[in-house]
């Protein structure tokens, strides 16, 4: 029976849960999985979880127990419709259905009205303080541009203009830039004319609230680590981004690697290049070179260096520092200062990095319009996983991950074979 005695004593007719757990389907399974499947077996109480986070549609739904699970995707793109009839023994789905949200259903005015009223808002107190209007048509392409967990085209995009745009604010020696999967929020889609607004950009890496002015977006830092610890940034790809799943994907800017999956994890990475005035330099991987390399990533990503030696148990630790190599204690001093000539710090926010790269592209057909580059088309190639067991790539740039495991395992067969060795001696000796 579906009423505890909780249930019984409040008189609740039905319980609804407004979850942020998520459903998903493993590879391959036609199960549900997921917090919301958890939470329902562990709460048989709960008639209806409408759950989020996991930005899955669900077009039936699912049912843990007697509880209905639901979710209507994200961003808007659908609406949820779930009729229910209330039994003596719980909720009862009766019909469910997801409406696309298109642009071909009218609008309404009032909210057409409030959402207007929002526009203006977010004109004044956001945009046109850095020179941008939300319907301001910003460049146009020829082409949709998404991330995946591969080479990605706006992967590439989005680590491009964070380097980019930190040269131009901070003139000097290189960056190489990264960017997480997880932070990139939306693709870029040619649709019909073309045309991208700064609404349209902006929606792309929108997260975050600045460390010292409290505005909208993530601000840059920027720093320095050496080839070592730039080969265990890169081990998050390799190795967690597998288990953590595709937030942990990471896009870099500046430079390109190699990683053999084969190897341990937290020392796949085999090479490092990096990109310069004379092409593909590889980079000396080694714990003894001193040579610091700048860095530049928004603050949300940077906090995660130290939270990654830890999960780790240290094989992945990095510590950011300055251009002398001393260890940068609070990351808000390595904040990307956008106008120095003030007092403070005016912090360059991520979204507006994307607006000014994309801004200063070149008008190519001469409408008047900056164009989005033809390189763009196709991700480049800047991430290359070679699954190998060739002596050569496991061990090539090896760290004590690969050389230990390797130690350990010369030291059990050399004494599984001492082991046999006595025994046959032992064997033959009383025979003979």
């Amino acid at each position: 029976h579906r009423r505890s005695p909780v249930r019984g004593r409040a008189r609740v007719d039905l319980v609804i849960c407004a979850s942020h757990g998520g459903v998903w389907r493993n590879d391959g399974s036609t199960e549900w999985a997921g917090e919301d499947v958890a939470l329902a077996a562990a709460v048989p109480e709960i008639d209806v979880i409408v759950g989020g986070h996991s930005h899955t549609p669900v077009p039936e739904p699912i049912h843990e127990g007697r509880t209905i699970i639901l979710q209507a995707g994200s961003e808007g793109r659908y609406v949820g419709e779930l009729h229910l009839t209330i039994t003596s023994e719980g909720a009862v789905a009766q019909n469910y259905r997801l409406h696309a949200v298109t642009d071909s259903i009218p609008a309404d005015t009032l909210m057409q009205a409030e959402v207007q009223r929002y526009i203006a808002s977010i004109n004044q107190s956001v945009l046109a303080p850095q020179g941008y209007a939300f319907e301001q048509i910003l460049a146009e392409t020829d082409f949709d541009l998404t991330v995946r967990e591969d080479n990605s085209n706006l992967g590439n995009l989005v680590s491009d203009a964070i380097q980019w745009s930190i040269t131009q604010y901070q003139p000097g020696s290189p960056v190489l830039a990264v960017e997480s999967n997880g932070l990139i929020r939306d693709d870029i889609l040619r649709g019909q004319s073309g045309l991208l607004q700064v609404s349209d950009l902006f929606r792309i890496v929108p997260l975050g609230l600045g460390m010292v002015d409290s505005s909208a977006g993530y601000p840059l830092v920027s720093f320095y680590l050496t080839a070592m610890e730039l080969k265990r940034a890169l081990e998050v790809l390799t190795s967690l981004y597998p288990r953590k799943g595709s937030n942990y994907y990471l896009q870099p800017a500046g430079l390109r690697f190699y990683f053999n999956p084969n190897r341990l994890p937290f020392d796949r990475v085999y090479e490092i290049e990096m990109e310069g005035e004379n092409g593909w330099q590889p980079l000396a991987l080694s714990s003894a070179t001193p040579r610091l390399y700048r860095v530049g990533c928004n603050i949300y990503l940077a906090t995660f260096i130290k939270l990654v030696g830890d999960f780790t148990f240290g094989f992945l630790r990095m510590t950011p520092k300055d251009s002398m190599g001393r260890p940068i204690a609070d990351l808000n001093t390595a904040l990307v200062d956008a106008r120095p000539d003030l007092p403070g710090v005016q912090e360059l926010k991520e979204w507006q990095a994307l607006l000014n790269y994309v801004r200063s592209f070149a008008d190519t057909d001469g409408d008047g319009i900056p164009n989005m580059p033809e390189r763009y088309r196709q991700p480049q190639t800047r991430i290359s996983s070679v699954a190998s067991f060739s002596p050569a790539l496991l061990y090539k740039n090896a760290t004590s991950v690969m050389w230990g495991a390797t130690l350990g395992a010369l030291v059990l067969i050399a004494f599984a074979l001492a082991c046999n060795w006595y025994w046959l001696k032992r064997k033959y000796t009383r025979c003979g």
